[in-house]
């Protein structure tokens, strides 16, 4: 039995003896600390048990999450593999870099800076391709993009012809652009997809000869983006859907843009490109 307290009033406070007061023998004391203990001890292990489970419980969701996040990755870049191996299939790898060669030459060549006018740059161009491909120039062909030349049946003249074996594999139109300008831009997008293109050649070339631009180079690319984006082909048929990143090129100064549309139920690739001349 534990000692007696002496409160500071002098008054003494004495331990009960809980099995004397309740009349319990020490065995029966002893029954009921064992009782204690186990249902204590008990307890404890429920509350082990139940937290186990719940750890299990979370660890099987944790794994079903990062599976179910792992499929949806694999799934994610099959899809991005799948889209850029059609790419692949449905664009030249050799004659678009055969012409982003040309285009370099030319925009590295201060001969052809920003004062010459377009024919000129289209023949360096053609003379580039032409060493490795055969090439026509001012081909008459298909519909004059002249409404009125249309209207008599004129053919209309098509800056390059690039053939192989004598089979026409690709369609170069070039322009002058002082600055983002939309006609311009959408005339010779449908001369070269539509106007000039009666045989339905698959690789079809737009590009634009910049001249020395206030915002820069890259600053013009942005606006011209938007702007060919923006183009609508006057028969659905013919409608364009551009791809959401700019084609690689490997030089800031030559940029292209490519899109897909449908000639005769074909799909054909049309590459819109811009190319920073010399002041």
């Amino acid at each position: 039995m534990a000692d007696e307290i002496i409160r500071p009033d002098g008054s003494v406070l004495k331990p009960i003896n809980f099995g004397e007061h309740m009349g319990l023998t020490d065995k029966q004391i002893a029954a009921i600390q064992d009782s204690v203990r186990f249902n204590a001890f008990d307890g404890i292990n429920n509350a082990i048990s139940r937290q186990a489970k719940d750890w299990e419980r979370l660890n099987a969701e944790l794994s079903e999450s990062i599976e179910a996040g792992k499929e949806d990755l694999i799934r994610r870049q099959a899809e991005a593999n799948a889209e850029a191996y059609a790419r692949a299939l449905r664009t030249s790898p050799f004659l678009f870099d055969e012409i982003v060669g040309a285009l370099a030459s030319l925009c590295g060549n201060p001969t052809y800076n920003s004062s010459l006018l377009e024919d000129p740059m289209n023949d360096y161009v053609r003379d580039i391709l032409g060493h490795g491909l055969q090439v026509r120039d001012q081909t008459r062909q298909g519909i004059s993009g002249n409404t009125s030349s249309a209207e008599k049946g004129q053919a209309g003249e098509l800056d390059i012809q690039i053939r192989n074996n004598g089979r026409p594999i690709g369609i170069y139109e070039g322009l002058r652009l002082d600055g983002v300008n939309a006609k311009d831009i959408y005339d010779h997008i449908k001369k070269a997809t539509i106007n000039y293109n009666p045989q339905g050649v698959k690789e079809v070339f737009v590009v634009a000869y910049v001249r020395g631009q206030s915002t820069g180079f890259g600053g013009f690319w942005k606006r011209f983006v938007e702007c060919v984006k923006n183009y609508h082909a006057s028969d659905p048929e013919y409608e364009i859907e551009w791809d959401d990143e700019e084609e690689d090129t490997g030089l800031s100064a030559v940029r292209s843009l490519h899109g897909i549309y449908n000639m005769d139920d074909a799909e054909h690739s049309v590459h819109v490109m811009a190319v920073k001349l010399m002041n």
